[in-house]
């Protein structure tokens, strides 16, 4: 059952007001009652989960304002921050935390 009251960080206007919902056909996405974007998952309901863990990171204490920060100076910066964020990366700048995968049997059948 989703919690259609839990709210997380929008990863595009940075307010708490994306929410989990379901299409028509019953599958789970995340939508902004702010900006309207929405976030469709081909992973079914394992990639929506991986979705909301990834808003998640944006409640992390001071996490909203560096994205915020960084934001508005790259785009002070105009075109030459646009054409490196769409450059290619060839490696993590940060490795990933180690952590354990869900059981996505458990999860994709309760």
């Amino acid at each position: 059952m989703l919690d259609h009251a839990r709210r997380f960080i929008c990863l595009c206007c940075l307010v708490p007001s994306a929410v989990v919902k379901l299409d028509k056909k019953g599958r789970p996405f995340v939508a902004c009652t702010s900006c309207g974007t929405m976030i469709f998952s081909r992973g079914g309901i394992a990639g929506t989960y991986a979705a909301v863990e990834t808003l998640r990171l944006l409640e992390q204490p001071n996490a909203t304002d560096y994205v915020r920060a960084t934001a508005y100076s790259a785009a002070a910066q105009g075109d030459a921050a646009l054409t490196a964020l769409l450059r290619p990366v060839t490696a993590s700048p940060v490795p990933a935390p180690a952590v354990a995968a869900p059981d996505l049997m458990r999860v994709a059948s309760g």
